[in-house]
């Protein structure tokens, strides 16, 4: 029981499906379909649409769920294309910007000289250069010939295309864009370090010497005592000369 409801529920799902389609794009073809068709086109879809409404209210209006998706399907394969060459034409634009400014990017980058891009060969940047300009040419002559088509036509700028090319540049030249800076070999940091130790050695010895020299200037404690004694002894001698004088016979 429950098998046959879900096979009526989706029975009367894919009916409602079918009608919506047939009302709505008889409704677009006159509106903002219209220029997306050629007039044959239009002829034609409009009228198998008008088929199939007339058979959804007379022998398939208790149809199967499969015959259903068959009638849609049948509908889309005309319908479809149609929508396309709208959706193309309404998104190109910004599809084509976004692979400029990739394009400007490369070529940019391929010119810079600066400490960022100094790790960046010649050859490397001319590389991403080469390869932003040639799809640069692809692009102008895809826009020419897209240009040369009507809105009814089927695009041969698709926005899969498009997309393709930058995905194509991306991959291409990510590689030299994203190229890591070499890092310093640590021999080279070794010796930069034993050379900034034996510099500050040097600083140290300078100072030890300065400091040495200006204690070999000063007295020691011993000269010191040597010097006061000599001192002691100078004046002791003035002292007993002295004496002598004043002792000796007054003269009258």
């Amino acid at each position: 029981m429950a098998n046959e409801d879900r096979i009526i529920i989706e029975t009367a799902d894919r009916r409602n499906e079918l009608e919506s389609y047939v009302y709505s794009m008889r409704d677009k073809l006159d509106g903002n379909l219209k220029d997306y068709a050629t007039n044959s086109e239009k002829s034609q879809f409009q009228e198998n649409i008008q088929t199939v409404e007339n058979w959804l209210y007379e022998d398939g209006f208790d149809s199967t769920k499969s015959l259903y998706i068959k009638k849609l399907d049948e509908l889309k394969a005309h319908g479809n294309p149609i929508e396309r060459r709208k959706w193309e034409n309404e998104h190109r634009g910004e599809n084509c910007e976004g692979i400029k400014k990739q394009i400007d990017f490369c070529k940019n980058f391929a010119t810079q000289d600066n400490e960022a891009t100094a790790h960046i060969t010649a050859e490397e940047k001319a590389e991403v250069k080469g390869k932003a300009e040639d799809i640069e040419k692809w692009l102008f002559d895809m826009q020419e010939k897209q240009a040369e088509l009507n809105l009814y036509n089927d695009a041969v700028l698709t926005c899969e295309l498009i997309q393709g090319k930058s995905k194509e540049l991306q991959s291409s030249t990510r590689s030299i864009i994203n190229k890591p800076k070499p890092i310093p070999k640590k021999e080279e940091k070794k010796e930069d370090e034993k050379k900034d130790g034996e510099e500050k050695k040097g600083g140290d010895d300078d100072k030890s010497t300065a400091e040495d020299d200006s204690k070999s200037t000063e007295p020691t404690s011993e000269e010191k005592t040597e010097g006061n004694d000599d001192v002691a002894s100078e004046e002791k001698g003035n002292d007993e000369k002295a004496s002598d004088d004043t002792s000796g016979p007054m003269e009258m």
